[in-house]
């Protein structure tokens, strides 16, 4: 076992690397996103399935079926990678293009995760609604989901540039791994619930909660890519348009659709004209304050068209303050500001 392990993981001496990997860079890229972009179908499809009472208690559903496809097609498109560069003397990690070393495990650990789902709902049922978001096998999957979808981030991370290469698959790729995340959260989701319809203290105190989870995950992804690269004019609408339209398959929440889609073209136009990534200093704090202040005052402004705001005003307004000064602070973990005394042992 040790010596096949060793064959496995060290460079072959007698024929090492000579030609480049398999569909390596852009190319790999490409069919990635395409791959997985099929899988998050499934994934969210059968996350409405759950969430909507269209699963009975059998592992075998039409939504499985569709879950499962895109799993074995993205994983299929993997070891067809490994193997074609494992023949051309690639060891180890270097098997997959740089960056993509986690979404090799997270895909190898999903398709393990699936056998353990289907043992789980065997000996214990289906999950449904905030079981289902719970639900050990679950977490474990949409973790692995996460490393999974964030391969092409990751690559593009380490190429060197201002602006990626391949902008449009990065943005999916951000897409589908925020997406993911989502999905463990959905209970606190400030789309999914409309606490601000109810005018209990709880529904208050859940309801602020779940805005402020939700504005500290999405601020911490737009900030460390805003500062890490210029992304083209559309990006922000894009990613943005894109999760929310995660959620609405989920929940049947397509009125918030423009609500992400109106904030992202707010960044985009922010970014492009004052470039807070590239600057720093105000206009950076100025854009961690000022999206979530927008999103969450779209969001009252949807949800009182859709009925009364039976929070009262110093709650609502509140809100979005505090979402605002969320993503202030965030600001301050990815940007730290300069100068200061340097620490010494």
């Amino acid at each position: 076992m040790t010596t096949l392990i060793n064959k496995w993981f060290t460079p072959s001496t007698n024929n090492p690397p000579a030609q480049p990997r398999w569909l390596d860079g852009g190319a790999f890229d490409k069919w990635f996103v395409f791959c997985t972009s099929l899988f998050i179908m499934g994934v969210f499809l059968d996350g409405w399935a759950h969430g909507n009472g269209r699963t009975d208690n059998t592992f075998f559903t039409p939504w499985h079926a569709v879950l499962y496809s895109g799993t074995f097609t993205s994983l299929g498109f993997m070891l067809a990678s490994v193997f074609i560069n494992w023949g051309r003397g690639y060891r180890g990690w270097q098997l997959v293009p740089a960056g993509y070393e986690l979404s090799l495990l997270g895909l190898s650990m999903f398709a393990i995760g699936g056998g353990a789902d289907m043992v789980w709902h065997t000996l214990l049922g289906v999950e449904t609604n905030f079981e289902a978001q719970i639900s050990p096998p679950h977490l474990f999957l949409n973790t692995m989901l996460g490393l999974l979808m964030a391969g092409p981030v990751r690559a593009a991370w380490r190429r060197k540039g201002l602006v990626p290469a391949n902008a449009v698959l990065v943005v999916l790729s951000l897409s589908y791994t925020v997406a993911s995340l989502w999905l463990l959260t959905l209970y606190a989701h400030p789309f999914m619930h409309l606490r601000a319809l109810e005018a209990t203290q709880t529904a208050q105190e859940f309801g602020v909660t779940g805005m402020l989870l939700h504005t500290a995950v999405l601020m911490g992804v737009i900030l460390l890519v805003s500062r890490r690269w210029q992304l083209p004019v559309g990006s922000f609408t894009a990613f943005l348009t894109l999760t929310a339209v995660g959620i609405a398959v989920i929940g049947n929440r397509v009125e918030f659709i423009p609500v992400a889609a109106l904030t992202g073209l707010a960044a985009d136009v922010y970014t492009q004209r004052w470039q807070p990534g590239r600057v720093g200093g105000p206009a950076w704090r100025i854009f961690a304050f000022g999206l979530p202040f927008l999103l969450f005052t779209l969001y009252f402004a949807v949800i009182a068209l859709i009925g009364d705001i039976a929070w009262v005003a110093h709650v609502w307004m509140g809100s979005i303050v505090m979402a605002g000064l969320t993503g202030w602070l965030v600001s301050y973990l990815v940007w730290a500001p300069e100068g200061g005394a340097e620490i010494t042992s």
